[in-house]
């Protein structure tokens, strides 16, 4: 089948209208009605939310995080108990007293024997404070690891030994004098 050069030029005229058409009506669908669209999905989601499935699949994610809180419960409350006896052993008060009497007893447990103990001027951080003391002492090494073991483990104050120098003298070998810091530290409110 041919067509003629006037059906040819009216069958174009006839699709670009068509075209133009469909062209039309998609600009004026986007244009006019993505709000009415956006409406209908907003409805939709406002139906979906307030159905009983959407409710239950809700819960249900709500209850399996319960759970595995709960499931985790004994490690939660283990760390609890962790962070009360570190708070035990932190000082509430930058008062000596306590640091002196933990270090009297672990110098009379270790045999060191203390020169002189001053304390040096505290530093304050954003959440604690830490409290130096400079010490003067005279030992055999065996009993100044014994001490220095004594002093970061122990069990009734918070204390670490930030530097120390052991020399040697020549008059009693076995005996060295021992220079070291010590601090402990506590919260600030």
């Amino acid at each position: 089948m041919t067509f003629t050069d006037q059906q040819k030029s009216t069958l174009m005229g006839i699709g670009v209208a068509a075209l133009l058409l469909v062209a039309g009506a998609g600009y004026y669908l986007y244009m006019f009605g993505k709000d009415s669209l956006a409406g209908y999905e907003k409805d939709a989601d406002e139906k979906e939310k307030n159905s009983l499935a959407w409710k239950i699949a809700r819960d249900g994610k709500e209850l399996k995080r319960v759970r595995e809180l709960l499931a985790h419960e004994d490690e939660l409350q283990a760390e609890l108990e962790s962070f009360a006896k570190v708070e035990e052993r932190l000082p509430k008060t930058s008062n000596a007293r306590g640091f002196y009497k933990e270090l009297v007893d672990t110098l009379r447990t270790t045999g060191i024997y203390q020169d002189r103990v001053r304390t040096v001027t505290p530093k304050n951080r954003v959440q604690y404070t830490e409290i130096p003391y400079s010490i003067k002492a005279i030992g055999r090494y065996h009993e100044f690891g014994y001490f220095l073991t004594m002093i970061e483990q122990n069990p009734q104050r918070f204390m670490t030994v930030k530097n120390f120098t052991l020399d040697l003298t020549d008059a009693r070998p076995t005996m060295h004098p021992i220079s070291l810091e010590v601090a402990t530290f506590m919260f600030n409110e």
